[in-house]
């Protein structure tokens, strides 16, 4: 799950292959405290190949 705890849908757990340097464009972290926060029309976002991200994915699938 993405979504950040007794918060918002926008407002995703601060993983750190979402980051803003390991997303493709030009998106802005724009939480408050800890997390992610982006947000708009189009929230999905492409992320660059980073250390975690695959054992991410492949727990989800599983």
């Amino acid at each position: 799950m993405l979504t950040k705890e007794n918060c918002s849908r926008a407002t995703w757990n601060a993983l750190p292959f979402l980051m803003p340097e390991h997303v493709s464009d030009n998106r802005k972290n724009s939480a408050e405290g800890d997390g992610l926060y982006y947000s708009g029309i189009w929230q999905e976002l492409v992320i660059k190949e980073s250390d975690g991200l695959l054992d991410w994915v492949k727990s989800i699938l599983s």
